[in-house]
């Protein structure tokens, strides 16, 4: 064993924290929910991570959490519920875990059930918070991924306390050499650092070859195994940046090929040459000349620098590796949203103006799990190069989400808006990825610095919601954030709040708007709009809670109650049951039900209703984005006897190509169409080929939100037949629409015709 080996040795046998030889990874979860336990546990079971497996301690309330940190050191994480027995229970806990010193190194990961709630910047600051997450966006791949960063951090720190504490006294005598900012200025401190201590001039040559391992950093790249030269002095400087075999000197490379190769430092009249490996595998080799010899006092003071040397080089590298993987995406290498933050930081700083804008990918995630992940995250990278080449010198790109870009534009920022269209606008081609070419469409949105108060967590979550209301209301362009926009968060997680409730006691109702045959004004069924009457008698909106009952999942329940409303119409109209027919619209929600067939089937039958009589309804939004579950549904519901429309036809602004794909029996045009015919003789050239399309398919035609005698004129001069709005009647009550239904029949009933009612939760307050 040669006397470094030994220095080394010793430096292994300094006491480490027990976190350091720990077997598993300790992870507590804190949370008053049985069912968060429950999932967590089941997510985590048989979790490998960092050569660990993993150990889950759980406690119920922030006073079980103390007493288990109380009586446990090793905890590497906690999984913090924000909300629990008090509204700022998790929080107090969090001050109370950082109010200790020795609880330095647990890495805290805060959750909440409540969408949009999010600590204040400074607590997450001033209580070294690693993540905060809502609870419904933790599937299983992202509570591994999270804990995976979290207890890499964990393990870093621990690494580099544990080496604070070992090596105390030699930390604070090279001070300076430990407060390097990077690796090469690290080296060049080493030769200064042993020139002082040995009094002689600085002259030599640091040489370090990495161990092979995941995640080298850019400036520790390493030619070949060779190494790297990264710090020289004296007549070797012009050395800096070469692999071994550059090394101009040719004997100066043979001693350190020689140092490298024996693992073995030496020392000669004039100069030494030492080998140093380092905890990490890394192998680092030092030659300097020296106007003396060596006595036993200088060696042996060398080689206690040489296992700080090897302690600080580990440290620096891990540094630039925690500083690497806080601040770029592992997948492509992109900056990523702690670096986006870190930038619009800098302009607020300098009171500079700054625009954020997110863009969001859509049908990303369709790409990735169909084409692979290496294919996402390729197709991620070249469109953040393209965005690169259209900005230049203007802004900064950055992924910040799985399938979100951002760019951060500092400086004037009035054409912002124009810019970020054209960003979202150079693929409508397609992006061509070897030898396909992938379709590409952004919703984006955009926040821009307006006061001395706004930080960049604020200017990162108004672009958040921007884009999120981008996508739910104007898929494929973008918006500009507005307070209003903020305004309505907090409505719809009010509203969220009371909709169980609201399903539980059966408040949501189905209001009949009547359908009407164009050719005599019968009554042709209806469509029905869901209603809902608070417990405290207020009508809440359905604007408002439609978008609410989606996101919270309450929709699929408000569905089946409509649907076997419909069918309840169905009976009461009396009418034959080969005639009689009503359509319900399914939700984005509903579609993603794996029983979601069979549950319409079952109550169809329980209400004593064939399926042929029930027509299903889908948005052209729904088609757009998963055409190839959409298609493989509609196929099985369609083999079950349910007729099938597509609704809001023309809002989608896509190819009209996929509709001969589509199993559906009629088109609906939607009123936004149909409320500028009178006017616009291109809009009546739209809705014209629409028309022609739906009949040349075979399809029929029903024109929504007909409000004026001249619009009913022009739809029917074109071919349409049937249509519905305020011209005729407002939504009805069950019963009210019965009697319209009665008293407007006309001949049909006599001559045989049909009656239907169509009935569609919609989000609108008609």
């Amino acid at each position: 064993m040669t006397p470094n080996e030994d220095l080394i040795e010793i430096f292994e046998d300094e006491e480490i924290s027990p976190s350091l030889t720990a077997k598993t990874w300790p992870i507590l979860i804190v949370d008053d929910d049985q069912d968060v336990h429950d999932v967590s546990r089941l997510a985590l079971r048989g979790v490998r991570l960092l050569d660990y497996d993993l150990e889950t301690l759980h406690a119920y309330s922030a006073a079980q959490a103390r007493a288990i940190l109380s009586s446990r050191s090793d905890i590497a994480v906690a999984l913090l519920d924000v909300v629990m027995e008090r509204e700022d229970a998790g929080l107090d806990l969090v001050r109370w875990i950082r109010s200790d010193p020795a609880r330095d190194l647990l890495r805290i990961v805060l959750r909440t059930g409540q969408p949009g709630y999010a600590p204040e910047a400074t607590v997450i600051q001033d209580y070294d918070i690693n993540d905060y997450r809502t609870k419904s966006e933790l599937n299983r791949g992202r509570l591994i991924s999270i804990l995976t960063t979290a207890l890499r951090s964990y393990r870093q720190m621990a690494v580099i306390a544990a080496s604070r504490d070992g090596l105390d006294k030699i930390v604070r005598a090279s001070a300076d050499l430990l407060a390097s900012p990077s690796m090469a200025i690290f080296a060049e401190g080493v030769l200064t650092q042993l020139a002082g201590l040995l009094g002689t001039e600085r002259s030599g040559i640091v040489l370090a070859r990495r161990n092979r391992r995941p995640g080298a950093t850019a400036s520790m790249a390493m030619t070949g195994d060779e190494g790297f030269v990264l710090a020289a002095a004296g007549p070797l400087s012009a050395d800096i940046g070469r692999p071994l075999s550059d090394i101009g000197d040719h004997q100066t490379a043979e001693i350190l090929r020689r140092t490298l190769e024996s693992r073995r430092s030496s020392f000669d009249h004039g100069s030494m040459a030492l080998y140093i490996a380092t905890p990490n595998g890394d192998s680092l080799a030092v030659l300097m000349e020296v106007a003396k010899t060596l006595g036993d006092t200088d060696r042996k003071l060398v080689e206690v620098f040489c296992v700080n040397m090897a302690a600080g080089f580990d440290t620096i590298s891990l540094f630039e590796q925690i500083s690497l993987q806080a601040f770029h995406d592992e997948a492509t290498g992109l900056p990523n949203l702690a670096a986006c933050q870190s930038l619009i930081d800098q302009y607020l700083q300098r009171r500079q103006p700054v625009a954020v804008t997110f863009f969001s990918l859509e049908g990303f995630s369709a790409i990735s799990d169909t084409l692979g992940r290496v294919i996402g995250d390729r197709m991620i990278g070249l469109l953040a190069n393209a965005f690169r080449h259209r900005l230049q010198e203007r802004g900064e790109v950055f992924r910040v989400g799985q399938e979100t870009l951002a760019t951060v534009i500092g400086g004037p920022v009035d054409q912002v808006g124009p810019l970020a269209d054209q960003l979202a606008g150079d693929f409508r081609a397609g992006l061509p990825l070897d030898s396909m070419t992938l379709p590409v469409s952004f919703s984006h949105g955009t926040s821009v610095s307006t006061s001395e108060h706004d930080t960049a967590q604020i200017l990162v979550q108004r672009a958040g919601i921007a884009m999120q209301k981008a996508r739910n209301i104007k898929r494929g362009g973008g918006l500009t954030y507005a307070v209003a926009m903020e305004e309505e968060i907090r409505a719809h997680i009010g509203v969220i709040s009371k909709l169980g409730a609201g399903v539980v006691s059966e408040a949501f109702v189905a209001v009949f708007q009547p359908k009407i045959r164009l050719a005599d004004r019968s009554c042709h069924g209806g469509e029905a709009l869901v209603r809902w009457r608070d417990g405290d008698g207020t009508m809440i909106a359905p604007s408002l809670f439609i978008p609410a009952a989606e996101t919270s999942g309450h929709i699929v329940d408000i569905g089946y109650s409509v649907f076997r409303q419909s069918c309840a119409m169905i009976r009461s109209l009396k009418v034959s049951q080969d005639d009689a027919r009503i359509a319900v619209n399914l939700s984005v929600r509903q579609m993603r039900e794996p029983d979601l067939i069979d549950k319409l089937v079952s109550i169809a039958a329980e209400e004593g209703v064939a399926t042929t009589r029930l027509k299903l309804e889908i948005t052209e939004s729904i088609v757009i984005d998963d055409l190839t579950h959409t298609v493989s549904l509609l196929k099985a519901l369609k083999d079950k006897g349910f007729l099938l429309a597509l609704d809001d036809f023309g809002t989608g602004y896509s190819s009209l190509s996929y509709l001969r794909s589509l199993p559906i029996d009629t088109l609906k045009i939607d009123r936004s169409f149909v409320s500028g015919l009178a006017e616009q003789a291109d809009m009546r050239k739209i809705v014209g080929l629409i028309i022609g399309l739906g009949h040349e398919l075979g399809f029929d035609i029903t024109a929504e939100g007909v409000e004026t005698e001249e619009e009913a004129r022009i739809v029917t001069e074109m071919g349409c037949f049937t249509a519905q709005g305020y011209l005729f009647s407002k939504p009805l009550s069950a019963e009210d629409f019965l009697v319209f239904a009665r008293t407007h029949a006309g001949a049909r009933q006599t001559s045989g015709g049909s009656l239907s009612a169509e009935g569609c939760i919609r989000a609108r307050d008609a």
